[in-house]
């Protein structure tokens, strides 16, 4: 699964990740991201928790406004929808290994004096 951020100069017409600050170097067809990448461990059921921690951080080189938005990609053999905050349990809330977690994201803009 790919985690990334991606911004918008456009007001949300088109959104792009390679020219965030924090983002990768563009390398033949890999993705570029500004964000990370993980994988589900052995044994994964829909109960099985992939935590998730990133910073991302841009400094657009602008005064207009830039619009920013959270994009999640599977691997192409992946089908179904993908749970935030919660398991995606075979029998729902009243799975006895299912969870449910805070969701927390920070925006912040820092101005130089």
């Amino acid at each position: 699964v790919l985690w990334s951020a991606a911004k918008s100069a456009d007001g949300g017409s088109t959104f792009v990740r390679d020219t965030i600050t924090s983002a990768g170097i563009a390398s033949g067809s890999r993705h570029v991201i500004a964000g990370m990448a993980s994988r589900r461990n052995n044994g994964f059921d829909a109960n099985d928790p992939n935590m998730c921690h990133w910073t991302i951080y841009d400094e657009p080189q602008t005064t207009d406004t830039v619009t920013y938005t959270l994009q999640v990609f599977q691997e192409y053999w992946e089908t179904g929808s993908l749970t935030i905050g919660q398991s995606n349990g075979v029998y729902g809330d009243s799975d006895v290994f299912g969870w449910t977690t805070p969701v927390t994201i920070i925006a912040m803009e820092i101005r130089n004096a």
